[in-house]
Formats: C-alpha cells, sequence, structure tokens
C-alpha cells in the first residue's frame, strides 16, 4: 500500500507544479519582483481551492454510489458540484477587495485557482495515473511559453532571466515527474493483462526503474544549473588541446623551414620581447577548424536517424493526433461499410496499420476492439465478406464459415466489451491472439 500513496502524492504534486508558471507570471509581471512570500501566499490560495474541490467532488461521488438520486438527479448533482467553484472564488474576490491586495492577482492567481478546484473535483476516486494525466503536463508546457513571452515583453532584461530560468528548473522537474508515473503505469497495465497480476512482478522492479529514471533526469537537471561553468570548462579544456597541437605543428613547422647555415638577423632594439605571430600556425588554425566542422556535419548526418528520433519521442506526447482516449469513431464501427471499396494494396496498407495498433495498445478493452477490427478486415478478404447490415452475430456465423472454427466466445466477449463497458480478461485476450495468429 505504500507504493500507490507515494505515486499518488507524486500525482498531486505535478498538478501543484503545472500551475507554476501562473506564480511566475505572478510575481514577475504583477509585481516586478520575486519573493517567496508571495509565492507561498500564491500556493496556498490554490490549496484552498483544491481541498474545496476535493470536497465537493467526494460528496458528489458519495451520492452517486449510494445511489440516493436517481439517475435523472445524477447529473444535476454532478453540475451543483462543479458551479460550487464560485463559493471559493467569491471568498477569494471578497479576501483581495478586503485587504486591498492589488488587482494583478485576478488575473494570475484566480485562473489557476479555478484550474487547481476542477483538477480536484474530477480526479476524486481515480488512481494516480488518472490525477496526472497529459493534461497538467501540456499545462505547464503552454502556460510557460505565455509566461516567458510575456516576461521578455516587460523589456526587464533580468528580471525576465530570473523567471525564465525559473520556468526551466519547473519544466525539468515535471518531466521527472511524467516519466516516473507513466513507467509506473506502463508496469500497472502490463500486469493487469496478466493472470499473475502483480505478482510476475519480479522483486524490486519497481524501485529499480524509479531509481533509474530519477539518477538520469537528476543528472540532466543537474547539467542544466551548472550548464555555463561546465560549458567554460569544457571550453578550456578544448582551447589547451587545440593551442598545444598547434603549438607542436608550429613547431615542427619553424624546424623544417629553417636553414641550419643560415644567420638570423640581429633583433631590433625596440622589438625586445615582442612575439610575431606565426603565419604557418594560424594557417594550421584553420584547417583544424575546417576538419571539426566537417567532421561535426558527417557525425551528425550519420546519426540523423537517431537524432530524429529522439526529438520526436520528447515531443511526441505534446502533439499527437491518435484517437487514444476517445471511444468514437473507432475502427470496429467503421470498417465494415469500407473494406469492400479498398484496393488490395490498401487493404495491406490498413492491416499493417491496425496490426502496429494492435499491438501497441495497453488498454484491454480497446485491444479487444482492434483485434475485432482486425478480425473483419481480414474476413473481407473471404468469400464471406462483411456488410454494413450485418450484426455481430452475422459476424460470427461468416466467420465460422470462413475460417471454420466456433467463434461463440469470440463474440459474447467482444459484445461485453462493446457494449457492456466491461473489460476482457487476460484469458480472452490470449484467446483472440491465438485466433487472430491462426487467421493470418
Amino acid at each position: 500500500m505504500t507504493e500507490p500513496k507515494i505515486l499518488k502524492a507524486a500525482a498531486v504534486f505535478g498538478q501543484f507544479l503545472a500551475m507554476f508558471p501562473f506564480a511566475v507570471l505572478m510575481c514577475g509581471v504583477g509585481l516586478n519582483r520575486y519573493e517567496t512570500w508571495t509565492y507561498l501566499a500564491a500556493y496556498a490560495v490554490w490549496t484552498a481551492f483544491y481541498a474545496v474541490g476535493r470536497l465537493f467532488g467526494k460528496l458528489a461521488r458519495e451520492l452517486e454510489l449510494s445511489g440516493k438520486p436517481s439517475k435523472k438527479a445524477q447529473p444535476v448533482v454532478l453540475f451543483l458540484s462543479r458551479i460550487a467553484v464560485i463559493i471559493p472564488a467569491a471568498v477569494f474576490v471578497f479576501a483581495v477587495i478586503a485587504l486591498k491586495i492589488t488587482s494583478m492577482v485576478f488575473f494570475y492567481v484566480l485562473p489557476a485557482g479555478i484550474i487547481a478546484y476542477f483538477g480536484a473535483h474530477g480526479c476524486t476516486g481515480k488512481g494516480y495515473s488518472d490525477v496526472f494525466s497529459r493534461g497538467w503536463f501540456a499545462l505547464y508546457f503552454i502556460s510557460a511559453i505565455i509566461a516567458a513571452i510575456m516576461l521578455w515583453s516587460t523589456h526587464e532584461k533580468e528580471l525576465a532571466t530570473n523567471g525564465i530560468f525559473q520556468l526551466c528548473i519547473g519544466f525539468a522537474l515535471i518531466i521527472l515527474i511524467s516519466s516516473l508515473l507513466a513507467n509506473q503505469t506502463n508496469i500497472d497495465v502490463c500486469t493487469k493483462q496478466r493472470a499473475g497480476g502483480k505478482s510476475v512482478l519480479p522483486s524490486g522492479l519497481r524501485r529499480y526503474n524509479a531509481l533509474l529514471i530519477t539518477v538520469i533526469c537528476s543528472v540532466t537537471i543537474g547539467l542544466f544549473l551548472f550548464a555555463r561553468p561546465l560549458a567554460e570548462l569544457v571550453k578550456l579544456v578544448i582551447s589547451l588541446i587545440v593551442r598545444g597541437i598547434l603549438f607542436i605543428f608550429s613547431s615542427l613547422g619553424s624546424l623544417v623551414q629553417t636553414d641550419p647555415g643560415s644567420t638570423e638577423p640581429d633583433p631590433v632594439p625596440g622589438d625586445v620581447g615582442q612575439i610575431v605571430p606565426s603565419e604557418p600556425a594560424s594557417i594550421l588554425a584553420n584547417i583544424v577548424f575546417v576538419l571539426l566542422i566537417f567532421g561535426m556535419i558527417l557525425l551528425i548526418f550519420r546519426l540523423r536517424k537517431q537524432i530524429w528520433s529522439a526529438i520526436k519521442s520528447i515531443f511526441e506526447p505534446l502533439f499527437r493526433k491518435g484517437n487514444e482516449g476517445l471511444d468514437i469513431p473507432f475502427y470496429d464501427e467503421f470498417l465494415v461499410s469500407d473494406s469492400r471499396k479498398l484496393t488490395p494494396r490498401a487493404r495491406r496498407c490498413a492491416e499493417r496499420e491496425l496490426v502496429k495498433q494492435y499491438a501497441r495498445e495497453n488498454d484491454p478493452s480497446r485491444r479487444y476492439r482492434f483485434g475485432y477490427a482486425l478480425f473483419l478486415l481480414r474476413l473481407g478478404k473471404t468469400d464471406q465478406p462483411p456488410i454494413p447490415a450485418d450484426t455481430t452475430t452475422a459476424h460470427r456465423e461468416k466467420g465460422e464459415r470462413a475460417f471454420e472454427t466456433n467463434l461463440g466466445g469470440f463474440s459474447e466477449t467482444y459484445n461485453r466489451v462493446r457494449y457492456g463497458n466491461s473489460a476482457p480478461t487476460a484469458e480472452e485476450l490470449a484467446r483472440q491472439e491465438e485466433f487472430l495468429n491462426d487467421i493470418k
């Protein structure tokens, strides 16, 4: 029970961290100074909003579970619990007016307080993976960009630099929390699909993964914090190496060019102690510089796929256009009517894409529906293709004739998943996967 509580606390911390750009805006743009007590006051207000939202969300959920209000009255109860946000908002407005606080708090503190209210209201009774969703990460990302633009618009260089530095630190922390929670969520999803549940996990796997992610992110944050002194150190080391190489080449060049029998002219008295720049050393420096640039370009070209994959993996969660989290439209709802119009090549492309989505999906219900859509697509290649008017019973009968197997359990499970909002068991998912492999 300890791990879920820690993860739930980390998820709540992530929610509050997502509102950090509003606090930076309040200090940097609203007050033109960064003070610790201002941050604490803003977060105290947001904590109050969060607590009230949690209270009303819990009351609405308990009423729904108790069955006291009818089904028609339940939406009304939910609506009332949501508009109850005006209670803490009104108290906040009256407090600001009574204490004669700057009106800037209405633009920066109040919106984040409303977000905190609905964030607490919506996560009542949910697990840590639903408490801190991708929406909170997107909230920080977007609000931080807006905050940075507004800070630069003040034309106060030091103020803007300090504020953006704080936003970068917060962004690094929210990436750390997102990585930890996403890793634990994937572990839970995978174990739920197996009959053994969490007992199939090796001992200490959660702790090892969390420690690994924490160390990597901490090193990254440390490199960011000490980027300037580290850059100076690296620059100094490279400069010493380059100077050493140039000195060696310059010495070798002077030995080759010097004639042992020649006599050097006496130095001019006024030039004693002056060092005349060596032309060969300058040429060699230019050659080394060109070679370094050429080598960097060659290295970037050689690793272009890895670099592009790394960039995509960072920003993919923010700009993903998939249908994750949506129920409709879904493959098994439009595939039947469209499959007959597909050319053989288009059908193969659609099947490859569907197989990829089926293999990537972790949610049991959505995975089963992807598998059913794959069954329909492969059924369309037989002499018993599905038509738009077919029911699941007709699909089962045609599938039994085309593939010569009993599909009663397959069809019943799909009906339960699709229309009964019931997740399939691990055994049912395994049987479906075995059947799809047989009809390739």
